[in-house]
């Protein structure tokens, strides 16, 4: 979990090189929102509602609209 930790932090400091610190941020946590989603679906055979999954295309779309706006 440390070494997860300390490439995560990695990432976003990398990330805040070329982005400004506020969308760094809001793209770091929805990745890693998504991204523990997904970990929950495939490791743990968690079930996804259909409200869950429209909210986490909502984070993807938002992340990607940062992204492009930036």
């Amino acid at each position: 979990m440390v070494i997860g930790f300390a490439f995560s932090f990695y990432c976003l400091s990398h990330a805040m090189r070329i982005l400004p610190a506020g969308v760094a941020y809001g793209v770091w946590t929805g990745v890693g929102s998504v991204g523990i989603t997904l970990t929950g679906i495939l490791w743990f055979k968690e079930k996804l509602g259909i409200y869950q999954l429209i909210s986490l295309c909502f984070i993807l779309i938002g992340v990607i609209g940062l992204k492009m706006a930036s």
